[in-house]
C-alpha cells in the first residue's frame, strides 16, 4: 500500500522544474477551492487507505485538478508547482481523517508529526529508495518506546498516516522548487 502512495507522489511531480519558485503564500488556494465533493474524494481514499472505504487516489487528484488549474492561472504557478500544490493538498486535507485513524488505535498524531518532522529536511522531501533509512528506523524505535504503536492495527495506522506526511513534504518541496 504505501508504494502504491510514494508511486502516486512521484507520478504527480515527475517533471523538471522551472528556475522560479512559486510564492508558498499562495499554496493554500487549491484546499480553499476545492469543492465538497473534491473533499469527499480525498477523505473516501483516505478512508480507503485504513480498509473503510473504497477509495481511489486518482479520483482524489483529479477532484483537486480544477482547483490547482485555477490556483496555476491566478498565481502564475508552473505545471510542477501546480503538481506538488495538489499532492500537498491532497495529504493536508487527508491528515484530519488519517489523525483520527490513529487516535482509534491508541496512538498519538500529534507526537507522530514531531518526531516525523524531527527527520532531516531531505529525508522528508524525498520518497526513501531501497533500504531504510537510519533516521527513520530511529523514529519508529523512539515511536516505539513512547508506546505510540501499541499493536499492530496502531502500526498499520502510523504507516498510513507517515505516508501521508511524505506526500505532503513532498509536494511541498516541488511546490517551492515550481
Amino acid at each position: 500500500m504505501r508504494s502504491v502512495i510514494f508511486a502516486a507522489a512521484l507520478a504527480l511531480l515527475a517533471v523538471p522544474a522551472p528556475a522560479f519558485a512559486a510564492d508558498e503564500a499562495t499554496l493554500g488556494c487549491v484546499a480553499d477551492g476545492a469543492t465538497p465533493a473534491a473533499r469527499a474524494e480525498v477523505e473516501r481514499y483516505v478512508r480507503g487507505m485504513f480498509g473503510e472505504a473504497d477509495g481511489d487516489a486518482q479520483q482524489a487528484v483529479t477532484g483537486l485538478d480544477a482547483a490547482s488549474r485555477v490556483c496555476a492561472k491566478r498565481h502564475g504557478w508552473s505545471d510542477n508547482a501546480r503538481k506538488g500544490a495538489i499532492a500537498y493538498t491532497m495529504a493536508t486535507l487527508g491528515l484530519e481523517t488519517a489523525s483520527e485513524e490513529l487516535r482509534k488505535h491508541g496512538s498519538d498524531p500529534v507526537r507522530f508529526t514531531e518526531l516525523f518532522n524531527e527527520l532531516p529536511q531531505s529525508l522528508r522531501e524525498n520518497v526513501p529508495s531501497g533500504d531504510v533509512p537510519p533516521e527513520f528506523e530511529a523514529m519508529m524505535e523512539k515511536a516505539w518506546s513512547e508506546g505510540l504503536l501499541p499493536d499492530e492495527a496502531a502500526q498499520q495506522a502510523a504507516t498510513q498516516f507517515l505516508a501521508l506526511l511524505f506526500i505532503r513534504d513532498i509536494g511541498l518541496a516541488a511546490f517551492r522548487a515550481g
